[in-house]
């Protein structure tokens, strides 16, 4: 007899967890923000060449499902609804580990007519309410980076971010520096995993709670790009990071059809250069895009995160009641 067959977390996890989704619902009823549901099976997926979509198909024709319900909001944002949330499934073929699971719950809402501060500050408030008050910070990205690795990651070029990882690694003798400094490792980042690699060490080292603010323009994804108060061309998208972990990240929205298809292609050629399956770009999307999506910002909430921090244990199996290894 099979014996994994019992739920990874515990019966009151299941209430904590149920309580928590109903305080969510709440606090956007509260705020006129409207629930919808879109479709997880689709014709179409993301093309960033850093996410992978699991694949089916349905008589001959190819099917993904959704690492975001974010292309059905915006079609949905284009034809005039108001400020939308939703609950979903998603689903990403990656890491399984403490923090990441395959199959994972998404929080994710769009508010027309805000800024990026405004957005925050909601997603501040909702945190609040689920996890506990806390003092949020706020930092850039190039001040977390020189901080931790005394590097603009605006400017720097791989041969620097390398020479910093180095000089990081003579003072902390980590087991993932240790991974990292592996040469046959190193040889296998592109430049944006090496980003990531380095953004993933420094912010284990920020404080409990902080919005990490203007990207690099390489790691736009879908958000626009402007120039900050300094004058440095920045993407504006935003993470909060709370106790280490990534909680949210949220965009100041690209509107521009031209721009995205732009960037869809972009992404493909990495793809193709890694080898990687290439979906065609998102061909609704684009015709929303050119209906003309409103100006908003949007953000995606890694819920199964927020129970797992809101409950104080460690990993994502005390939360849910079923991981990848015993489905």
């Amino acid at each position: 007899m099979d014996t994994n067959w019992r739920p990874k977390c515990s019966i009151e996890a299941l209430h904590f967890r149920a309580g928590l989704l109903r305080d969510t619902r709440r606090f956007f009823e509260e705020r006129s923000v409207l629930e919808v549901m879109t479709p997880v099976l689709s014709r179409s997926t993301v093309s960033d060449p850093h996410i992978e979509s699991f694949r089916t198909e349905s008589e001959g024709e190819l099917l993904y499902l959704q690492t975001s319900p974010e292309f059905f909001m915006k079609r949905l944002l284009a034809a005039g609804a108001p400020g939308i949330y939703q609950i979903a499934p998603a689903f990403r073929q990656s890491e399984v580990g403490r923090h990441h699971n395959h199959e994972f719950t998404m929080l994710e809402w769009y508010r027309p007519d805000f800024e990026l501060a405004e957005l925050m500050r909601e997603v501040s408030q909702l945190i609040d309410l689920l996890i506990g008050p806390g003092k949020c910070s706020y930092l850039s990205v190039e001040q977390m980076f020189q901080e931790a690795f005394s590097v603009n990651p605006h400017i720097a070029s791989r041969k620097e971010l390398l020479g910093a990882l180095e000089s990081y690694h003579a003072e902390d003798e980590s087991a993932l520096l240790a991974e990292a400094h592996q040469s046959t490792f190193l040889e296998n980042l592109d430049d944006a995993a090496l980003f990531d690699l380095m953004f993933s060490m420094a912010q284990q080292k920020l404080p409990e709670r902080v919005f990490l603010v203007d990207f690099p323009v390489r790691h736009a994804a879908l958000a626009k790009v402007e120039r900050n108060a300094l004058g440095t061309e920045v993407a504006r998208r935003f993470e909060l990071i709370v106790k280490g972990v990534e909680i949210a990240n949220g965009y100041l929205e690209l509107l521009d059809p031209v721009e995205l298809e732009r960037r869809m292609v972009e992404d493909t050629g990495h793809r193709a250069d890694a080898k990687k399956h290439l979906p065609l770009p998102d061909s609704r999307l684009l015709a929303a895009m050119r209906y003309g999506l409103p100006a908003c910002s949007g953000v995606a909430v890694g819920l199964d995160r927020v129970v797992m921090l809101a409950m104080g244990v460690d990993s994502l199996a005390e939360v849910l009641p079923f991981t990848f290894q015993n489905c």
